[in-house]
Protein backbone atom coordinates (compact mmCIF):
# COMPACT_ATOMS: atom_id res chain seq x y z
CA UNK A 1 0.00 0.00 0.00
CA UNK A 2 1.45 3.45 -1.25
CA UNK A 3 1.71 6.12 1.94
CA UNK A 4 2.03 9.91 2.14
CA UNK A 5 5.42 10.85 3.48
CA UNK A 6 4.29 12.78 6.86
CA UNK A 7 7.02 13.76 9.11
CA UNK A 8 6.63 11.43 11.84
CA UNK A 9 6.61 14.10 14.35
CA UNK A 10 2.97 14.66 12.80
CA UNK A 11 1.87 11.95 14.37
CA UNK A 12 -0.41 11.52 11.21
CA UNK A 13 -0.34 8.61 8.62
CA UNK A 14 -1.44 8.99 5.06
CA UNK A 15 -2.21 5.80 2.84
CA UNK A 16 -3.34 5.24 -0.57
CA UNK A 17 -6.46 2.59 -0.93
CA UNK A 18 -7.53 1.35 -4.49
CA UNK A 19 -9.92 3.80 -6.44
CA UNK A 20 -12.36 1.43 -7.49
CA UNK A 21 -13.17 1.30 -3.74
CA UNK A 22 -13.80 5.48 -4.05
CA UNK A 23 -15.65 4.87 -6.72
CA UNK A 24 -18.30 2.56 -4.90
CA UNK A 25 -18.57 4.91 -2.76
CA UNK A 26 -19.34 8.58 -4.42
CA UNK A 27 -21.69 5.97 -6.64
CA UNK A 28 -23.00 5.19 -3.56
CA UNK A 29 -23.90 8.45 -2.32
CA UNK A 30 -25.31 9.12 -5.81
CA UNK A 31 -27.66 6.88 -5.51
CA UNK A 32 -29.13 7.11 -2.89
CA UNK A 33 -30.33 10.90 -2.92
CA UNK A 34 -33.49 10.13 -0.12
CA UNK A 35 -30.94 9.59 2.70
CA UNK A 36 -28.74 13.16 1.70
CA UNK A 37 -28.81 15.61 4.96
CA UNK A 38 -27.33 18.96 5.22
CA UNK A 39 -23.83 18.89 6.74
CA UNK A 40 -23.68 19.15 10.23
CA UNK A 41 -21.29 20.21 13.29
CA UNK A 42 -21.20 17.71 16.04
CA UNK A 43 -24.60 15.57 16.29
CA UNK A 44 -27.46 17.66 14.99
CA UNK A 45 -26.14 21.76 14.78
CA UNK A 46 -26.08 22.94 11.36
CA UNK A 47 -24.61 26.38 10.94
CA UNK A 48 -23.47 26.62 7.01
CA UNK A 49 -21.28 29.86 7.80
CA UNK A 50 -18.59 27.27 9.51
CA UNK A 51 -19.32 24.17 7.60
CA UNK A 52 -21.42 23.47 4.19
CA UNK A 53 -21.59 20.08 2.80
CA UNK A 54 -24.67 17.15 1.79
CA UNK A 55 -23.84 14.21 4.17
CA UNK A 56 -25.49 10.61 4.15
CA UNK A 57 -24.61 8.77 7.64
CA UNK A 58 -23.53 5.01 7.59
CA UNK A 59 -25.25 3.74 10.99
CA UNK A 60 -26.68 0.61 10.98
CA UNK A 61 -25.13 -2.64 10.54
CA UNK A 62 -27.09 -3.35 7.10
CA UNK A 63 -25.83 -0.19 5.71
CA UNK A 64 -21.64 -0.76 6.95
CA UNK A 65 -22.68 -4.49 5.25
CA UNK A 66 -21.97 -2.37 1.40
CA UNK A 67 -18.89 -1.25 2.63
CA UNK A 68 -17.10 -4.36 3.37
CA UNK A 69 -14.61 -3.15 0.74
CA UNK A 70 -13.94 0.18 1.87
CA UNK A 71 -13.36 -1.24 5.72
CA UNK A 72 -11.04 -3.93 4.69
CA UNK A 73 -8.60 -1.43 3.00
CA UNK A 74 -9.41 0.79 6.08
CA UNK A 75 -8.38 -1.61 8.54
CA UNK A 76 -5.02 -2.02 6.58
CA UNK A 77 -4.42 1.87 6.41
CA UNK A 78 -4.98 1.44 10.98
CA UNK A 79 -3.03 -1.03 10.83
CA UNK A 80 -0.06 0.84 8.87
CA UNK A 81 -0.50 3.35 11.38
CA UNK A 82 -0.22 1.15 14.28
CA UNK A 83 3.07 -0.01 13.26
CA UNK A 84 4.49 3.92 12.98
CA UNK A 85 2.67 4.88 16.02
CA UNK A 86 2.98 2.07 18.36
CA UNK A 87 1.73 3.55 21.54
CA UNK A 88 -1.36 4.77 19.90
CA UNK A 89 -2.42 0.92 19.89
CA UNK A 90 -0.67 -0.63 22.83
CA UNK A 91 -1.17 2.09 25.50
CA UNK A 92 -4.62 2.67 25.39
CA UNK A 93 -8.13 0.71 25.98
CA UNK A 94 -9.73 -1.29 23.26
CA UNK A 95 -10.82 0.52 20.37
CA UNK A 96 -13.52 0.61 17.16
CA UNK A 97 -15.71 1.98 15.07
CA UNK A 98 -19.01 2.21 16.92
CA UNK A 99 -20.89 5.70 15.86
CA UNK A 100 -21.90 6.72 12.19
CA UNK A 101 -19.11 7.25 9.54
CA UNK A 102 -20.07 10.49 7.02
CA UNK A 103 -19.75 10.68 3.17
CA UNK A 104 -19.76 14.26 2.43
CA UNK A 105 -20.42 16.04 -0.31
CA UNK A 106 -18.96 19.72 -0.98
CA UNK A 107 -19.77 21.75 -3.73
CA UNK A 108 -17.67 24.34 -5.65
CA UNK A 109 -17.29 26.96 -2.74
CA UNK A 110 -18.25 24.35 -0.08
CA UNK A 111 -16.18 23.46 3.01
CA UNK A 112 -15.45 23.23 6.67
CA UNK A 113 -14.34 26.52 7.10
CA UNK A 114 -12.73 27.06 10.64
CA UNK A 115 -10.41 24.99 12.07
CA UNK A 116 -12.14 22.48 14.41
CA UNK A 117 -11.23 19.40 16.16
CA UNK A 118 -12.69 15.77 16.47
CA UNK A 119 -12.70 15.33 20.36
CA UNK A 120 -13.52 18.87 22.12
CA UNK A 121 -12.91 16.98 25.76
CA UNK A 122 -16.07 18.70 27.04
CA UNK A 123 -19.71 17.34 27.08
CA UNK A 124 -22.48 19.52 25.83
CA UNK A 125 -26.05 18.93 26.65
CA UNK A 126 -27.82 17.47 24.26
CA UNK A 127 -25.19 16.49 22.62
CA UNK A 128 -23.44 12.56 22.09
CA UNK A 129 -21.61 11.73 24.94
CA UNK A 130 -19.57 9.44 22.80
CA UNK A 131 -17.71 12.37 21.22
CA UNK A 132 -15.84 11.85 24.20
CA UNK A 133 -14.43 8.83 23.58
CA UNK A 134 -12.85 9.76 20.02
CA UNK A 135 -9.51 8.31 19.69
CA UNK A 136 -8.58 8.76 16.02
CA UNK A 137 -9.98 10.06 13.04
CA UNK A 138 -10.03 8.77 9.55
CA UNK A 139 -10.76 10.73 6.23
CA UNK A 140 -10.48 9.14 2.51
CA UNK A 141 -10.43 11.28 -0.64
CA UNK A 142 -12.87 9.83 -2.91
CA UNK A 143 -12.15 12.06 -5.64
CA UNK A 144 -9.22 14.54 -6.60
CA UNK A 145 -9.28 17.94 -6.91
CA UNK A 146 -6.36 20.53 -7.72
CA UNK A 147 -5.54 23.24 -4.72
CA UNK A 148 -8.07 21.42 -2.34
CA UNK A 149 -7.52 18.71 0.63
CA UNK A 150 -7.00 19.59 4.48
CA UNK A 151 -4.79 22.34 6.73
CA UNK A 152 -3.73 21.00 10.14
CA UNK A 153 -2.55 23.80 11.89
CA UNK A 154 0.15 23.10 14.21
CA UNK A 155 1.22 20.05 11.79
CA UNK A 156 1.53 22.99 9.29
CA UNK A 157 0.93 20.06 7.26
CA UNK A 158 -2.12 20.19 3.88
CA UNK A 159 -2.97 16.93 3.23
CA UNK A 160 -3.70 16.78 -0.78
CA UNK A 161 -7.68 15.93 -1.86
CA UNK A 162 -6.09 12.92 -3.75
CA UNK A 163 -7.97 10.06 -5.07
CA UNK A 164 -7.62 7.52 -2.53
CA UNK A 165 -5.91 8.67 0.04
CA UNK A 166 -6.60 7.93 3.99
CA UNK A 167 -5.38 9.87 6.45
CA UNK A 168 -5.48 8.80 10.31
CA UNK A 169 -4.37 10.91 12.99
CA UNK A 170 -5.49 11.76 16.51
CA UNK A 171 -9.03 13.44 17.21
CA UNK A 172 -7.48 15.60 19.90
CA UNK A 173 -6.65 19.56 20.37
CA UNK A 174 -3.22 18.82 18.93
CA UNK A 175 -4.66 18.28 15.53
CA UNK A 176 -7.19 21.41 14.66
CA UNK A 177 -7.88 21.38 11.04
CA UNK A 178 -9.53 22.76 8.35
CA UNK A 179 -11.10 22.03 4.76
CA UNK A 180 -9.41 23.74 1.95
CA UNK A 181 -12.05 25.06 -0.37
CA UNK A 182 -11.75 25.11 -4.04
CA UNK A 183 -14.69 27.45 -5.36
CA UNK A 184 -14.68 25.39 -8.86
CA UNK A 185 -14.69 21.91 -8.52
CA UNK A 186 -16.78 19.63 -6.18
CA UNK A 187 -14.69 17.47 -3.46
CA UNK A 188 -16.09 14.17 -1.86
CA UNK A 189 -14.93 12.32 1.01
CA UNK A 190 -15.76 9.77 3.93
CA UNK A 191 -15.20 9.98 7.61
CA UNK A 192 -14.96 9.06 10.91
CA UNK A 193 -13.53 8.09 14.01
CA UNK A 194 -11.95 4.99 15.95
CA UNK A 195 -13.70 5.26 19.60
CA UNK A 196 -12.78 3.67 22.73
CA UNK A 197 -15.44 0.88 23.38
CA UNK A 198 -17.84 2.01 26.32
CA UNK A 199 -16.96 0.20 29.26
CA UNK A 200 -18.89 1.47 32.76
CA UNK A 201 -15.71 -0.51 34.58
CA UNK A 202 -13.43 1.07 34.10
CA UNK A 203 -15.27 4.75 33.46
CA UNK A 204 -13.87 5.08 29.52
CA UNK A 205 -17.49 7.12 29.25
CA UNK A 206 -19.85 8.15 31.82
CA UNK A 207 -23.11 8.03 30.14
CA UNK A 208 -26.45 9.31 30.71
CA UNK A 209 -28.40 7.26 32.95
CA UNK A 210 -30.52 4.78 30.75
CA UNK A 211 -33.39 2.60 32.44
CA UNK A 212 -34.81 0.59 29.81
CA UNK A 213 -38.88 -0.23 29.58
CA UNK A 214 -40.40 -3.28 29.66
CA UNK A 215 -40.19 -3.69 25.85
CA UNK A 216 -36.09 -2.53 25.77
CA UNK A 217 -35.20 -5.02 29.01
CA UNK A 218 -37.01 -8.18 26.77
CA UNK A 219 -34.96 -7.28 23.57
CA UNK A 220 -32.01 -6.95 25.25
CA UNK A 221 -31.91 -10.50 26.95
CA UNK A 222 -33.26 -11.63 23.18
CA UNK A 223 -30.26 -10.06 21.29
CA UNK A 224 -27.68 -10.97 23.95
CA UNK A 225 -29.33 -14.55 23.22
CA UNK A 226 -29.26 -14.14 19.12
CA UNK A 227 -25.42 -12.74 19.38
CA UNK A 228 -24.24 -16.11 19.90
CA UNK A 229 -26.27 -17.66 16.93
CA UNK A 230 -23.48 -15.42 14.76
CA UNK A 231 -20.47 -17.39 13.49
CA UNK A 232 -17.01 -16.80 15.35
CA UNK A 233 -15.89 -14.49 12.37
CA UNK A 234 -18.91 -12.48 12.14
CA UNK A 235 -18.24 -11.41 15.97
CA UNK A 236 -14.44 -11.09 16.04
CA UNK A 237 -15.25 -8.60 13.16
CA UNK A 238 -17.76 -6.49 15.29
CA UNK A 239 -15.51 -5.68 18.41
CA UNK A 240 -18.23 -2.64 19.85
CA UNK A 241 -20.88 -5.56 19.43
CA UNK A 242 -18.65 -7.85 21.72
CA UNK A 243 -18.29 -5.13 24.49
CA UNK A 244 -22.16 -3.89 24.43
CA UNK A 245 -23.34 -7.80 24.86
CA UNK A 246 -20.60 -8.21 27.25
CA UNK A 247 -22.47 -5.06 29.28
CA UNK A 248 -25.71 -6.21 28.79
CA UNK A 249 -24.99 -9.14 30.28
CA UNK A 250 -23.52 -7.88 33.65
CA UNK A 251 -27.08 -5.90 33.82
CA UNK A 252 -29.06 -8.65 32.86
CA UNK A 253 -27.42 -10.64 36.02
CA UNK A 254 -28.09 -7.62 37.87
CA UNK A 255 -24.32 -6.84 37.90
CA UNK A 256 -23.77 -3.46 36.58
CA UNK A 257 -25.52 -0.43 34.67
CA UNK A 258 -26.08 -0.70 30.73
CA UNK A 259 -25.69 2.77 28.59
CA UNK A 260 -28.30 3.40 25.98
CA UNK A 261 -25.58 3.13 23.79
CA UNK A 262 -25.09 -0.83 24.71
CA UNK A 263 -28.64 -1.38 23.51
CA UNK A 264 -28.89 0.74 20.69
CA UNK A 265 -25.47 -0.93 19.06
CA UNK A 266 -26.66 -4.39 19.62
CA UNK A 267 -30.16 -3.40 17.81
CA UNK A 268 -28.50 -1.95 15.02
CA UNK A 269 -26.28 -5.09 14.48
CA UNK A 270 -28.90 -7.80 15.10
CA UNK A 271 -31.72 -6.04 14.24
CA UNK A 272 -32.88 -8.23 11.24
CA UNK A 273 -32.79 -11.93 13.14
CA UNK A 274 -34.53 -10.17 16.45
CA UNK A 275 -37.49 -8.86 14.08
CA UNK A 276 -37.64 -12.27 12.28
CA UNK A 277 -37.83 -13.81 16.05
CA UNK A 278 -40.50 -11.34 17.09
CA UNK A 279 -42.34 -11.67 13.81
CA UNK A 280 -42.10 -15.58 14.21
CA UNK A 281 -44.24 -17.67 11.61
CA UNK A 282 -45.29 -20.23 14.07
CA UNK A 283 -46.99 -20.13 17.33
CA UNK A 284 -48.28 -22.46 19.85
CA UNK A 285 -51.01 -24.44 17.82
CA UNK A 286 -50.06 -23.76 14.52
CA UNK A 287 -49.91 -27.01 11.77
CA UNK A 288 -46.50 -27.14 9.90
CA UNK A 289 -44.85 -29.63 8.20
CA UNK A 290 -40.97 -30.73 9.24
CA UNK A 291 -38.60 -32.30 7.35
CA UNK A 292 -37.11 -35.78 8.02
CA UNK A 293 -34.88 -36.42 5.10
CA UNK A 294 -34.73 -35.31 1.71
CA UNK A 295 -37.94 -37.17 0.77
CA UNK A 296 -39.54 -37.24 3.54
CA UNK A 297 -41.56 -34.54 5.11
CA UNK A 298 -43.57 -35.04 8.61
CA UNK A 299 -47.12 -33.04 9.56
CA UNK A 300 -46.31 -31.63 13.14
CA UNK A 301 -48.19 -29.31 15.68
CA UNK A 302 -46.27 -26.66 17.57
CA UNK A 303 -46.83 -27.09 21.32
CA UNK A 304 -44.98 -24.46 22.58
CA UNK A 305 -44.72 -20.03 21.18
CA UNK A 306 -41.50 -19.49 20.10
CA UNK A 307 -38.46 -18.88 22.08
CA UNK A 308 -34.90 -18.77 21.44
CA UNK A 309 -32.74 -21.93 22.07
CA UNK A 310 -28.90 -21.66 23.94
CA UNK A 311 -27.47 -20.94 20.76
CA UNK A 312 -29.94 -17.85 19.74
CA UNK A 313 -31.40 -19.53 17.22
CA UNK A 314 -35.77 -19.09 17.19
CA UNK A 315 -37.17 -22.62 17.86
CA UNK A 316 -40.14 -24.11 18.66
CA UNK A 317 -41.28 -27.61 20.46
CA UNK A 318 -43.13 -29.71 18.09
CA UNK A 319 -45.34 -32.98 18.42
CA UNK A 320 -45.01 -34.85 15.03
CA UNK A 321 -47.83 -37.15 13.88
CA UNK A 322 -45.87 -40.13 14.85
CA UNK A 323 -46.30 -39.21 18.11
CA UNK A 324 -42.63 -38.35 18.97
CA UNK A 325 -41.83 -34.68 19.93
CA UNK A 326 -38.87 -32.65 18.97
CA UNK A 327 -37.33 -28.97 19.41
CA UNK A 328 -36.49 -27.68 15.38
CA UNK A 329 -35.35 -24.09 14.71
CA UNK A 330 -38.44 -22.20 12.38
CA UNK A 331 -36.45 -22.24 9.42
CA UNK A 332 -36.60 -26.28 9.31
CA UNK A 333 -40.76 -25.65 9.68
CA UNK A 334 -42.73 -25.34 6.12
CA UNK A 335 -46.45 -24.33 6.04
CA UNK A 336 -46.73 -26.36 3.00
CA UNK A 337 -46.12 -30.10 2.11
Amino acid sequence: MKELDLPFHSFMGGYYMPEDVCDFVVNYFKKNKDKHIKGKIGQDNINEDVKKSTEIEIATEEEYKDFDRYLFYLQECLDRYKEKYVFADKSVVRYGIITPTKIQHYKPGEGFYQYHIENPGFYVKGSDPLILSRHLTFMTYLNTVDNAGTEFLYQEITTPCQKGLTVIWPAGWTHPHRGVVNNELEKYIITGWYNFLPDAQNGVIDSPSFVPNEEQAFEIECLVKIYNSYSGSWRNMRPAVFRAVEQATLWLNGESKIAEWNYEKMKNAMGSRLKAFKNAKFKSGDIGWITISKNEKLLCTAVSDCYLDDKGNPVNDWMLCNGEFKTQQQSYISKRK
